[in-house]
Formats: C-alpha cells, structure tokens, sequence
C-alpha cells in the first residue's frame, strides 16, 4: 500500500496523530490502512466530520470508523478527532484556505457574509469556554508583575500592541517588542519578578515560542494566548487562554482573540480597582478639553454630511 497519502498529510511536520500513524502502521489491515489513507488525503473534507459522517463519506459504517481509531491507541472517536483537526489545523496556510474558497466561489457578499458568521460563532464559543475566574487570576498575576513583556509575530503583533497598550494605561509597565532582536532582548532580562504574554495559533510561530521557554527558565509568568491545548504555547505556559482562530478568512479569525484581550485588561484593571482610578483621574480631563482630540471649527457646525456611512 502507497504511503504517498501519509507523507503528503505530514508536509514533512510531525504530529500526535502522524506518530500513532507511524508506530501502527505495520500491523493496520489494508482495509483500515486505505481508510486512514483517504482521511489524511482530504484532510479539508474529513477534518470535522463525525464517526457516522466519516462513514457515509467512505461507504462503510461508524464501527469501522470507531475500531479503525482504537486500532491506533485512541480509547474513544473523539480523542483522534481532536488530534486531527490539531493536525489539519497546523498545517493550515493562507494559499490553502483561499484555494479552498476559490473552489466553492459563490460572489464575494456570499463569503463576506459567512466570514461574518463565523466570526460571530467564534466570539460566541470563546465567551462559552472562557473561565471569568481564570482570567480574573491570570490578570490579578500580570498586576503583580514588575515588568510584562508581550511577544507575537507577523499579523499577530498587533494583537500584542493592543494588549501592552491597555495595560500601559493601567500603569503597568508592560511592552510589546517589535522584531527578533529587541524580543530576544526583552525576553533575555526577564526575571521571576516578570511576566511574559504569548500569542501564537495553529503550528506557532518560533520567537514567541522561544520567549516562552525563556521565561519559563527565569522563572517568569508565562502565560498565552493561543487556539487548542496542544499548541507548543498551551504545552509550555503556566496558563493559556485558548480562543478559536479557525475562520472564513484567510488571515484567520482574530475576533476571539480580542475578546480574550479585552477580557484580561479588565481583569487588570480590576485586581486593584482603587489604584486604577486613581491612574485614570489625570485622564478625565485630557479626554474633555485634551489636544488630541479633534475640534470642529465653528464654520463647520450645523454643516450636513457630504457622503453617507455604509449601512449594514
């Protein structure tokens, strides 16, 4: 039996599921070898279907499918379930996810509208399996800290800068390095009296990786921000916030994400309410009478809008 499935599932990256696969395969019947075959082959087609689905895709039944999986170690359907979909979801890239929505093209509002969905169901999962207390807990941690240093990379850096901004304003001494070298930096002062924020999805990204494990050998808080327990994040951190990132879009779902951000700087904010007000007075007056903000000159007021917002 052709292994070219299996090795074209692996994309030369190892997993869970591929080291089950690698140790079982020997003593696999060719009838369950050829099944595993077809699941890893259509990986964007079989990833989230249920044991009876698996079945009606490959003309057998959900036994079979149950069996097949006890057959490599997996006590129930649900734990290989889990670690294929780790598996599809490392392997994720942007080339494939817009292959993927190019193959079922039905008009731009059609994918628009279902990124939004999507998006929305996303936020909604994150705010069903998000623990307050936990977070409540990890924001009480960050308080304490003398310095908190947040790392992530690529599209996710903002997602950094947004969360060390917000802490900033709490008076916390919290940054966001940009580029390998400053996060190398950074990550090489922390101490035990500091605390470092991961943010990573799907395979990880190496720097925030590494600057977890720096923290954790300096004896810093470690905690990330990441989508599933088997991310080398949710592995290595004292604590991880998971949130869904698998989107309609290509460049992932990050509306969870800010929901677990937004929900980590209130719990800041709150581990010592008093102390935060009292950061935040000097701020009441620059946000009425503040520079910064824009003031229509009084030629311009009463003047009608030119254009009209888009409505949703």
């Amino acid at each position: 039996m052709s292994d070219v499935p299996v090795r074209q599932a692996m994309n030369g990256q190892d997993s869970a599921l591929m080291r089950r696969i690698a140790q079982s395969r020997a003593s696999l019947s060719d009838g369950r070898r050829q099944l595993l075959d077809g699941i890893l082959g259509r990986l964007d087609e079989t990833v989230f279907l249920s044991s009876r689905e698996l079945a009606a895709r490959f003309g057998t039944d959900a036994a079979t499918i149950v069996r097949t999986t006890q057959a490599l170690g997996y006590h129930q359907f649900a734990d290989f379930a889990r670690d294929l979909r780790s598996h599809f979801l490392s392997h994720v890239n942007p080339y494939r996810i817009m292959a993927r929505e190019v193959t079922t093209h039905r008009g731009a509002a059609f994918h628009v509208q279902a990124c939004l969905e999507r998006d929305l169901e996303n936020v909604r999962v994150a705010r069903e399996h998000l623990d307050p207390a936990a977070i409540a807990a990890a924001g009480a941690r960050l308080y304490r800290a003398r310095r908190i240093v947040v790392v992530a990379g690529d599209l996710d850096y903002p997602l950094a800068e947004f969360l060390a901004y917000a802490l900033s304003g709490l008076g916390l001494m919290a940054t966001a390095p940009k580029g390998e070298g400053l996060t190398l930096h950074r990550q090489r002062a922390l101490t035990r009296d500091d605390a470092l924020v991961a943010i990573s999805f799907r395979r990880c990204l190496r720097v925030p990786v590494e600057a977890i494990e720096a923290a954790r050998k300096a004896g810093a808080y470690a905690l990330a921000i990441t989508d599933a327990p088997t991310t080398p994040l949710a592995r290595l951190a004292d604590v991880a916030l998971l949130v869904p990132y698998e989107g309609e879009s290509y460049a992932g779902s990050y509306a969870p994400t800010m929901v677990a951000i937004n929900a980590l700087a209130v719990a800041c904010s709150h581990a010592d309410p008093k102390h935060t007000l009292k950061v935040l007075k000097p701020t009441e007056e620059e946000y009425l009478h503040g520079p910064r903000w824009y003031s229509e000159p009084p030629s311009a007021r009463g003047r009608k809008p030119r254009r009209k917002a888009a409505a949703g």
